[in-house]
């Protein structure tokens, strides 16, 4: 579908477009073209005395408007900001009128909800006001704000780091194979070369952060290593990486190595891992059905799954992730609610339940893949909710993504005490992260998140290889100058 915007403010387009999508899953936007076109969303406004006088009229297969006034302010930032709100939520409540859809997350398109719950907060208001504050502003569901709710209940029973507190995350960019959803930058494991000299690489970024660490006041809270698949290393790479690392995973509250993939985990590389005391692994299956992980690019059976996570539970694993997709291609609700609970006679410690997301990066998009009914996810996401909390795993932190299916959200529920707390810190921006490896964001945060700061490895790890000591630099300049 074509949609044009006739607009005074072409800088805001991004965002008129992800207002566009909450409604619309498929269009091609354009902005100030003389083109023929399915929806026409002319956007006027003027200032009088002081107050910002803003229209937006649907014209084309919807006929509607919306208006509202602002008051202008001073301030050339907080102005900027409430100027783009008052033009989306314009555009909301035209789209919502024609259309009559409600998304259950109303005019919201930021990633995390949960922060804005939480800026009401810092202001007074208790958690009832906030969320009530919330739901009227932005129209989300009351399914929604409940689950909000939970969350932050949830994430009150755990500690909360302060401004001595860092993270480290290692990023192991390889895979065995490349899922087709997945947007993230990695390298198939197969140069063993390449795999090595990133190892050496990445033991010289470790090596430099700790000498820093030696002289800072900054306490170990997490430390996490994500990916592409860290256990698509060789033992021998991993034993390396671990030893470089043995003073800062002893130190740390958690530490969580995600092994995400059956066919790159074996007895060897989970009694390494239990060896330096890691506890935390993650073993993701996303789907029970082999005809899925066929289309998606997953090269092991739900049975590998299975050995493998059992194999886990017998060397003394004891606190488990799995991950689960909902609206995975072809799947409908009674496959969705068969992987579920079939993952739960696992008994998994914490499940993270996310809804398909097709990135610009994906696969999925390079071969335009449709999202899936939003309905049917909509189904999934309510069923796993329930079901999770039904069986005493309680939601504990949430984020949205873009090019989401039925514009839904991603929930990590976990038993008493076994959340993550890396995951609640990065989803809440509540403690500073030293990113080693390629593709990591080093992030540091100031006190009451009063001033965030980041800083990119580069994400091609033949890059990153090629500019380690530039990497090192950054960081030195970020945490320690």
């Amino acid at each position: 579908m074509d949609v044009l915007l006739i607009t005074p403010t072409e800088e805001y387009s991004k965002d008129v477009g992800d207002v566009v999508s909450l409604f619309i899953s498929d269009y091609a936007l354009h902005v100030n073209e003389d083109c023929a076109a399915d929806i026409i969303i002319t956007h006027d406004e003027s200032i009088v005395s002081g107050t910002r006088k803003l229209s937006i009229s649907l014209s084309g297969i919807y006929y509607t408007s919306s208006f509202s006034e602002e008051k202008i302010y001073s301030d050339k930032i907080v102005n900027k900001r409430i100027h783009k709100r008052q033009l989306k939520l314009n555009l909301y409540s035209a789209l919502k009128e024609a259309t009559s859809i409600s998304p259950p997350w109303g005019a919201l398109t930021g990633i995390r909800p949960t922060r804005l719950v939480y800026s009401y907060m810092a202001e007074g208001i208790t958690l009832e006001e906030s969320l009530s504050k919330l739901s009227s502003y932005y129209d989300v569901s009351s399914e929604k704000t409940e689950l909000l709710k939970a969350v932050i209940l949830e994430q009150k029973k755990y500690d909360s780091s302060d401004t001595r507190d860092v993270n480290i995350y290692v990023g192991i960019p390889f895979c065995l194979s490349r899922c087709r959803y997945c947007s993230f930058f990695s390298a198939l494991a197969d140069d063993i070369r390449l795999m090595e000299r990133y190892t050496d690489c990445l033991i010289k970024e470790i090596s430099a952060v700790k000498d820093m660490l030696k002289t800072s006041e900054y306490n170990i809270r997490c430390v996490y290593f994500g990916g592409g698949t860290p256990t698509a290393l060789s033992e021998n790479m991993l034993e390396r990486i671990f030893i470089e690392l043995e003073n800062i995973i002893s130190s740390a509250r958690e530490v969580t190595v995600e092994s995400g993939r059956p066919d790159s985990i074996n007895r060897e590389k989970l009694s390494l891992i239990k060896s330096f005391n890691i506890d935390r692994i993650s073993i993701n299956p996303q789907t029970k059905h082999l005809a899925t992980l066929k289309a998606i690019g997953r090269n092991h059976t739900s049975e590998e799954i299975e050995q493998t996570f059992y194999l886990a539970r017998d060397m003394g694993f004891n606190n488990i992730n799995m991950d689960l997709i909902a609206g995975l291609p072809g799947e409908k609700i009674d496959m969705f609610m068969d992987t579920l609970n079939w993952a739960s006679k696992m008994n998994p410690e914490s499940l993270t339940v996310h809804t398909l997301s097709i990135k610009r990066a994906s696969l999925m998009h390079l071969w335009k893949d449709s999202l899936p009914d939003g309905n049917i996810v909509s189904s999934m996401i309510d069923s796993a909710l329930e079901y999770c909390i039904n069986n005493k795993m309680n939601p504990y932190y949430l984020y949205r993504q873009k090019n989401q299916a039925g514009n839904l959200e991603n929930i990590g529920f976990a038993k008493e005490g076994k959340a993550c707390l890396y995951n609640i810190d990065t989803m809440e921006d509540t403690c500073s992260v030293i990113a080693l490896g390629a593709g990591g964001i080093s992030k540091r945060v100031w006190e009451n998140r009063k001033l965030i700061k980041r800083s990119p490895n580069m994400m091609d790890p033949y890059r990153y290889i090629e500019r380690i000591d530039e990497m090192i630099e950054r960081k030195r300049q970020l945490f320690f100058s």
